[in-house]
């Protein structure tokens, strides 16, 4: 967490994401996110200050699957399937994730090559511990 400038050299392994940690809805998140480098670290977390304000969340890059699961009270807390953002093949400069563009900007490439697959194909055991919150 970095709560001011200039930040701290960054300990973590890379890749690192860095993101505005007050904000939701992949406020703030886009490709250069990911950084693989102190000076990218440096300069994402000077443009997420400035832009959002502090802390800046700087934390591991996990590339992987992305399940979205949505909650409801009715009255008893229960869980929908699980939704899969469906990302396209990984390559250099192009990370999977799912950035403000990509949620929110319907027309955009980023929009169009992340859909969201609403029966995602998943193990029974996986679904469950993805509706495990406690």
């Amino acid at each position: 967490m970095v709560s001011e400038l200039p930040a701290p050299p960054c300990t973590l392994e890379f890749p690192v994401i860095v993101k505005p940690a007050k904000q939701d809805a992949s406020i703030g998140l886009d490709q250069d996110s990911v950084c693989t480098n102190q000076h990218q670290v440096d300069q994402r977390v000077q443009y997420i200050y400035e832009t959002y304000g502090a802390p800046v969340l700087v934390e591991e890059y996990i590339s992987g699957r992305e399940f979205n699961i949505a909650l409801i009270e009715l009255p008893k807390l229960e869980f929908l399937p699980p939704a899969e953002i469906l990302f396209p093949e990984e390559k250099p400069g192009a990370w999977s994730i799912l950035t403000f563009e990509g949620k929110w900007n319907p027309g955009s490439f980023a929009f169009d090559s992340t859909p969201p697959i609403f029966q995602a194909k998943s193990r029974p055991r996986r679904r469950a511990s993805l509706a495990d919150w406690r």
